[in-house]
């Protein structure tokens, strides 16, 4: 199975949590034999092309215009061609993507919520993708073939859409 992971900033040089959450969910994943891209912007120290067998990594130029920073990744993930696409809902970097009716899947990992952290410029872009994978279907293939790679908890989680709607803070 081959996966997509989006950030925007991934980078050589760990320098907090998130970087760390993808590279080791990278590693976890092609440990169990699957192949991973790494798809993030260019940074001052960028992640080697090829880390370690099973990883793959794609830098894209860096912009502030999240619009196109997400056409850029719809376009990356396109030439891609995942089997599943992430992203986390921070910047919705898959919401273009997603809107395009895509053929992989897009899986997305709940982060911090905008409106949680008080930026209300990405909340609408924010539940526009929430939306736009539920509609659809978030995992439009049998999620069984993912287990080996991830587990999966089986728990009631609290809707996101939800919060959204009513602007709730955590």
């Amino acid at each position: 199975m081959h996966i997509t992971l989006f950030h925007r900033d991934l980078h050589q040089i760990t320098r907090g949590s998130i970087y760390t959450v993808y590279r080791n969910l990278a590693d976890r994943i092609a440990d169990c034999g699957h192949t991973i891209t790494l798809i993030t912007q260019d940074s001052p120290i960028p992640l080697p092309t090829h880390p370690r067998p099973g990883i793959s990594a794609l830098s894209l130029p860096r912009t502030e215009d999240l619009e196109a920073h997400r056409a850029a990744v719809a376009d990356a993930v396109t030439a891609a061609d995942p089997d599943i696409a992430e992203c986390s809902t921070w910047d919705a970097e898959l919401l273009t993507y997603a809107e395009a009716s895509p053929p992989a899947p897009v899986v997305v990992r709940a982060e911090f919520s905008a409106p949680t952290l008080g930026t209300t410029d990405l909340a609408a872009a924010e539940r526009r993708l929430l939306e736009e994978v539920r509609g659809e279907g978030a995992l439009r293939h049998d999620v069984d073939a993912c287990r080996p790679a991830v587990a999966i908890r089986e728990e009631p989680c609290r809707d996101a859409r939800s919060d959204l709607q009513r602007g709730e803070r955590d």
